[in-house]
């Protein structure tokens, strides 16, 4: 359509106009912009508009040149905790995995799926196998530690978006689904059986960031017949790790919300 390639422009001409700011010049009037760019004055206001509207850029009210704004402050400290997130917790994730003898992964949410972005894998000889970068829906297993977090319109969009079954024990009704979302809000953690493979077993605990916002979590996974007899300690380890790693990434409160209550190991998925 005649629009998309219109809007496309504007965009590139955004981005582009956004690219001349720099350490060195951080500061741009409407002429330098416009001769920098080779661009009319009134299309580089036009789109200066537009960012200061939106805070991505700021105006000084003396020289009324702009700069960056709030926004990409913002953007940045996300960025950095996606980066800082995999540096704080190796460590923390090795001695979990150390106390516990199960596989620990790291993980974040990423459109509809769970992105594993680190692990540390069990030795035992019997083992659940996984490896960084693989995706798994959102809706099962250690994933709902993170899908029950994620903004209500992305929630809802999960949700209603196809329950894909992988096992017996695969949550394929929404309403469920959503009742156990609210479950995990209240205790801070999910336990589940099997959902993704069968005779697995798995904790999955949230990481929260300076903001308060999670920005990943924290699971332990291994064979039920292993899990099972071990589950309220491994629970306990994930939740001390995952709260170590949220102070790491600036938390000052409760991974689990639950102001300090004990935690109670109850709804344990095993249909």
């Amino acid at each position: 359509m005649p629009s998309e390639g219109k809007d496309s422009q504007s965009l590139q001409r955004a981005l582009t106009l956004l690219s001349c700011f720099s350490f060195e010049k951080p500061e741009w009037g409407v002429t330098e912009l416009a001769l920098k760019l080779n661009e009319h004055k009134s299309v580089i206001h036009r789109i200066l508009t537009t960012l200061l509207n939106a805070e991505f850029l700021r105006q000084d009210p003396v020289t009324k040149k702009y700069r960056l704004g709030l926004k990409f402050f913002e953007l940045g400290m996300i960025a950095a905790e996606d980066m800082q997130l995999r540096k704080v917790a190796y460590p923390i994730m090795v001695d979990l995995h150390e106390k516990t003898g199960e596989t620990v992964m790291l993980l974040v949410a990423e459109g509809r799926e769970c992105l594993c972005i680190d692990k540390v894998q069990s030795q035992e000889g019997i083992q659940c196998t996984s490896r960084i970068g693989k995706r798994t829906p959102l809706h099962v297993g250690f994933s709902k530690a993170l899908l029950a977090y994620l903004p209500e319109p992305k929630i809802k969009e999960t949700v209603m978006g196809g329950l894909q079954k992988f096992t017996d024990r695969t949550v394929t009704d929404p309403a469920i689904l959503l009742k156990q979302l609210d479950e995990i809000r209240k205790n801070g953690y999910v336990i589940t059986c099997g959902e993704m493979d069968e005779g697995s077993m798995c904790v999955g605990v949230p990481i929260k960031g300076y903001s308060g916002f999670v920005v990943g979590a924290l699971s332990v996974v291994g064979p039920e017949f292993r899990m099972r007899p071990k589950i309220s300690n491994t629970l306990a380890l994930a939740l001390q790790a995952a709260q170590t790693i949220s102070r790491y990434m600036g938390y000052n409160g409760d991974v689990s919300d639950k102001d300090g209550d004990a935690v109670q190991i109850t709804n344990i998925n095993t249909r």
